[in-house]
């Protein structure tokens, strides 16, 4: 659902800007269909599950939802308010400290969805510098993707923080 509403946002912005786009007319309404469809999978805490009434939140699939639902509001498609909040204060407290008596497979696992969150927070204006340092930190384990999540993370934070380049 969250990945079939990326090229509707694209196009309705595009639409709004006075380009021709065919069938135009219909993507604000596919858009309310999509928003609600997602909204059916966002649990109690405020993440999302896999799926419609699921009860437990999965990071990565919830920091892609999310981060969907950021991007809609941004194009101007209505988000409940509340359902926004508690998902970005839910996403806020993923990118909390993992490194309790976890093994090293499961603090890489975990890693790795925190790079998408922090992306995600930091896309919304809600930087978590102190997550982007513990990834930073343990960058070199992180598959290629995460660590481009991370710099995109951090260049939102701050352009000019030097730790970019040592990513790049």
């Amino acid at each position: 659902t969250s990945s079939r509403m990326i090229p509707l946002i694209a196009l309705g912005e595009l639409s709004d800007l006075g380009f021709e786009v065919e069938g135009a007319t219909g993507i604000r309404k596919y858009m309310r269909e999509g928003i609600a469809r997602i909204l059916t999978m966002q649990t109690n805490s405020g993440g999302f599950s896999y799926w419609p009434g699921g009860q437990k939140p999965q990071v990565y699939a919830s920091a892609y939802a999310i981060w969907v639902l950021h991007m809609a509001r941004a194009a101007g498609h209505e988000v409940p308010e509340g359902s926004y909040k508690a998902a970005m204060s839910w996403l806020a407290k993923v990118t909390e400290d993992p490194d309790k008596d976890w093994s090293e497979s499961l603090i890489y696992a975990h890693d790795i969805r925190r790079a998408i969150a922090v992306y995600t927070l930091s896309e919304a204006g809600h930087p978590a510098p102190k997550a982007i340092t513990q990834l930073f930190s343990r960058r070199a384990s992180l598959p290629r993707f995460a660590s481009a999540f991370l710099a995109m993370a951090m260049h939102n934070a701050d352009r000019s923080d030097p730790r970019i380049a040592t990513i790049m």
